[in-house]
């Protein structure tokens, strides 16, 4: 009972084509943007992320339980096209949020994200939908999205969002960026 095999996420070197070990990554500090956007028109939640990217892969909205600001909607489910992809997702409530960070409210991505994959598995959501490959390219059949770059999908996301008058906020956000220690790629959590 000491060993088994399963489904986890690991530190993905897109440019060595390998998996790393927490120990072989370096932080780097960086200054980025986060964005505060809602998925749809009727969504009733603001998320913010520094990645709009992994967006399309969203699952569920994790709150904080004492947040008061979002308990009428936790248990609540809701569909939107997202940048051309559909998504379907559950609001729920998990203590592994932030409620002082961005909305207080985050888009689990659990295929993308170590938080995420472990939020979706206290809540028994999927985390089966990976959206971006091991090349670091998308991987959602959206034609907007279709086989671009991770950063050039950001791009495109943020555009989509200025279009739909969803995005809210664009501001300046210090970030810890993991890359791989010997090929000085961004790492990138896969399944």
């Amino acid at each position: 009972g000491l060993i088994y095999r399963g489904q986890r996420i690991v530190n993905w070197d897109p440019k060595g084509q390998t998996t790393i070990s927490d120990d072989e990554i370096v932080y780097e500090e960086r200054v980025t943007k986060l964005y505060t956007f809602r998925y749809s028109k009727d969504f009733p939640i603001s998320i913010a992320t520094t990645r709009p990217e992994t967006k399309v892969g969203d699952v569920a909205v994790a709150v904080h339980p004492s947040d008061t600001r979002y308990k009428q909607y936790v248990g609540k489910e809701y569909s939107a096209n997202f940048c051309g992809v559909p998504l379907h997702i559950k609001i729920v409530a998990d203590e592994a949020v932030d409620k002082e960070f961005g909305t207080g409210a985050v888009g689990v991505t659990p295929a993308h994200s170590v938080i995420d994959w472990d939020i979706a598995t206290r809540h028994n959501l999927s985390k089966e939908k990976q959206v971006i490959n091991e090349y670091a390219r998308m991987t959602v059949p959206a034609e907007r999205l279709k086989d671009k770059k991770v950063l050039e999908a950001r791009e495109e996301i943020v555009r989509w969002l200025k279009e739909e008058n969803l995005l809210e906020k664009e501001e300046d956000s210090p970030q810890r960026i993991a890359t791989a220690e010997r090929t000085s790629g961004i790492v990138e959590p896969l399944p």
